[in-house]
C-alpha cells in the first residue's frame, strides 16, 4: 500500500501501459506490476561505486627554496582566468580525473605529466601537473593566446620539476 492511499484502487494517474490505455481502465499503483530494482545508489555513473575509490588530493610541488611554482603561476593570473582555473582543478580532484571537455589531457612527447586547461576569451592556461597515487602534484602553468602553441621550454620545466619531486616527494599539506 502507498502511503496516503485507501485500499480501493482509485483513480490517480493515466494509464500506465497500452493494456490499460486500451481497456479505458484506470491507474491503479497497488496492482501496478513491480519491476525488481537493478539498480543501486552508485550506479548512476558515478565515479565512487561501493566507495572504493577516493577522490584526489590537491598538493602543490615546493622548490628546495621554499618556492611553489604553482601557486606563483596561478596568483599571476587575472581574476576570471584564476577562478575557472581553480573549478577545474577542484573538479579533476574530485572526479579522479574523469572530466570531458579536453579540460585534463596528457602532455604529448611527456611521461607522467598532464595539464589542466581553462579557457577565458582568448586566454588559455594550463596548469601542469602529475598524479602520485592520490594525490594532484601542480607543477607550475602556462598562460598563453588560443592561437599560439606552449612554449616548449616550459614543458621541459615542468618535466625537471616532476623529476625533482620523484626524488624528494616535497609538497605543501594537503589544499
Amino acid at each position: 500500500m502507498i502511503l496516503g492511499m485507501p485500499n480501493t484502487c482509485q483513480r490517480v494517474g493515466f494509464a500506465y501501459n497500452a493494456a490499460h490505455a486500451q481497456k479505458k481502465q484506470p491507474f491503479c499503483p497497488e496492482k501496478a506490476p513491480k519491476r525488481p530494482r537493478t539498480y543501486g545508489p552508485n550506479d548512476w555513473g558515478s565515479l565512487r561505486r561501493n566507495d572504493q575509490v577516493m577522490p584526489w588530493t590537491i598538493r602543490y610541488f615546493v622548490e628546495s627554496d621554499g618556492t611553489m611554482p604553482a601557486e606563483e603561476f596561478e596568483d599571476g593570473l587575472p581574476d576570471r582566468v584564476q577562478g575557472r582555473l581553480f573549478g577545474f582543478i577542484k573538479q579533476v580532484a574530485e572526479n579522479e580525473g574523469r572530466i570531458g571537455g579536453r579540460i585534463f589531457r596528457k602532455c604529448f612527447g611527456y611521461s607522467d605529466l598532464w595539464e589542466i586547461r581553462a579557457r577565458v576569451a582568448k586566454q588559455l592556461a594550463r596548469s601542469l601537473c602529475t598524479r602520485d597515487g592520490n594525490n594532484l602534484i601542480l607543477l607550475g602553468g602556462v598562460l598563453k593566446g588560443v592561437d599560439e602553441e606552449t612554449p616548449k621550454e616550459d614543458l621541459d620545466e615542468a618535466e625537471r620539476r616532476l623529476d625533482r619531486y620523484k626524488k624528494t616527494k616535497r609538497t605543501d599539506p594537503p589544499f
